[in-house]
């Protein structure tokens, strides 16, 4: 455990997660956000379409380091 803890790939591979999740998390409360202030019918479908390409885009760009 006390290796596996300093290893330099552990390491990277927490710091990649945490970006991935912070830019995950920006892309859909940005979605979320701006679909309440314009007020269209496809506010859901908007949402949910951003959420899909957000998380196919951040698994394509970071899934090799995690």
């Amino acid at each position: 455990m006390g290796t596996e803890a300093r290893s330099l790939e552990l390491w990277r591979a927490v710091a990649v997660e945490c970006l991935a999740t912070f830019l995950f998390a920006l892309v859909v409360l940005g979605a979320a956000a701006s679909s309440n202030v314009y007020g269209s019918g496809l506010s859901v479908l908007a949402t949910s379409i951003a959420s899909g390409f957000a998380i196919a885009a951040i698994y394509l760009i970071f899934g090799h380091v995690s």
